[in-house]
């Protein structure tokens, strides 16, 4: 029998591949079945599929009888080379979404920013002060991450020994140009892409003040793109709960159970870092001449819905209300910037989130976490927060970007273990995100003199 065609062609030498295999079949035919019959919406889906994702993991390990080196044991990986058909066939389609999406939506936002002088302030100080917490919060992502050592007692691939050439701050500035912006589109170079896309969306602003019959087609075009990218999007996020599962599943039998110890450890550093964080917001408050304990009353509602609902949109009604009715903010700064927060600039999502994946999958596979990659992860953070929210499962596509950006795309599968449990952490994520927005608002309502001092006190 020719043993290399089943080894090497086929990747199937045993029963237990076949049945393993059989295994995942079946989950994904009850999952469809659910999605059929609209049992079980997307969210209720992905729960489902976390359960049976790490079921399906640890009875891998079961079978083989527990080993204390997984990869060891030859039909786990054909298994996971199987299952990786999947997961990481998701995981290609996500990334194909990443640089059409950046390059849109950056010129749709800077198109669709349009107004007089008053509102040039209020929308050049609500996109300003929520970039400045985001960046803020991805910090004390950061700082956490290292501080508590994620993802480094679970490296994977390690660095070499070699020292790596010092590059200029002038190289390293030069190098974020897009000098071919084609090339930075095949390349996914996130930077130049947004400083291509940002000159595109200011030309066109420029030439809408001259003669906007000019560029009407081009803007109609990006609107319809968008729509495009964004259907698209929806197509892919729609299969993430297979994905989910033949990705909890690999991790799982590729790492063992010590996974159970990395997600926990994952959600105690970012719980932290949103308590943290949420101090930063009483303070820029206090500092801004509004009592942090009065914010806490008058929004609590809103907070509170956040939490629960765990949806930045679906809160906007109600983030609307008590900034008007409860803080004294005039009703169209409240509107604008609250509907600008909830699409954007969103300190857990955008900030504290996506700087602790890319730190934990940086140590994970022994890239250095120093100043460079510091500095990249915050200019990807801050000029990318904008324009892909909205989207079902969008944080997927959030931290897809820096990881893309930072060379670190190919090992976004290493995410999955934390997308267990990611229901837990969407409350948290949006809990803060929520009060970004409010307390942003608050903030430039303050400054523009907009806020009622009798209301809110």
């Amino acid at each position: 029998m020719n043993t290399t065609f089943f080894e090497q062609f086929l990747v199937f030498t045993e029963v237990r591949t076949g049945i393993f295999i059989a295994l995942l079949v079946a989950l994904f035919v009850v999952l469809g079945y659910l999605k059929k019959k609209d049992i079980l919406n997307l969210s209720g889906r992905l729960m489902l599929a976390t359960v049976l994702g790490f079921g399906l993991g640890v009875l891998i390990l079961v079978t083989a009888g527990m080993p204390e080196a997984p990869l060891g044991v030859g039909w786990i990986g054909e298994v996971r080379t199987w299952y990786g058909l999947i997961a990481d066939g998701f995981m290609a389609l996500l990334r194909m979404l990443v640089v059409p999406l950046v390059l849109v939506s950056i010129i749709r936002v800077i198109v669709k920013m349009e107004g007089g002088k008053s509102i040039g302030k209020l929308v050049g100080r609500g996109v300003g002060l929520l970039i400045v917490t985001t960046l803020i919060a991805a910090i004390i992502g950061i700082i956490f991450s290292q501080l508590f050592g994620l993802g480094t007692g679970t490296e994977l691939v390690y660095g070499t020994e070699e020292v790596r050439q010092v590059t200029s701050i002038v190289s390293t500035i030069l190098g974020l140009l897009p000098a071919n912006p084609f090339e930075a589109l095949a390349n996914g170079a996130i930077i130049p892409i947004i400083v291509f896309a940002s000159f595109v969306g200011l030309a066109i602003r420029m030439q809408v003040r001259k003669d906007a019959s000019v560029v009407k087609p081009f803007v109609d075009f990006i609107e319809a793109t968008y729509a495009i990218i964004m259907n698209m999007a929806q197509i892919v996020i729609g299969w993430l709960p297979y994905a989910i599962i033949a990705l909890l599943a690999n991790t799982i039998a590729s790492r063992g159970l010590q996974v159970f110890v990395e997600v926990a450890t994952f959600a105690g550093i970012f719980v932290l870092s949103v308590v943290v964080m949420f101090g930063v917001h009483l303070i820029l408050l206090a500092v801004n001449g509004l009592s942090p304990f009065k914010y806490v009353k008058h929004v609590g509602k809103a907070l509170i819905l956040a939490f629960t609902s765990r949806t930045s949109l679906g809160t906007l009604p109600v983030s609307v209300e008590t900034l008007t009715k409860n803080a004294g903010l005039n009703q169209g700064t409240a509107t604008f910037i609250t509907s600008l927060g909830a699409n954007g600039g969103m300190n857990g999502s955008a900030g504290i989130y996506s700087a602790m994946i890319s730190v934990m999958i940086a140590n994970m596979v022994g890239h250095p976490v120093d100043l460079t990659f510091i500095i990249m992860l915050l200019l990807v953070v801050s000029l990318s927060s904008f324009g892909i929210a909205g989207v079902p499962g969008g944080i997927m596509l959030t931290i897809s970007i820096p990881l893309t950006a930072l060379g670190l795309g190919e090992y976004f599968a290493l995410t999955a273990v934390v997308f267990a449990i990611d229901p837990i952490l969407d409350m948290f994520r949006t809990f803060i995100n929520v009060s970004g927005a409010l307390t942003t608002s608050l903030v430039v309502g303050k400054s523009l003199d907009e806020v009622d001092m009798k209301t809110y006190n």
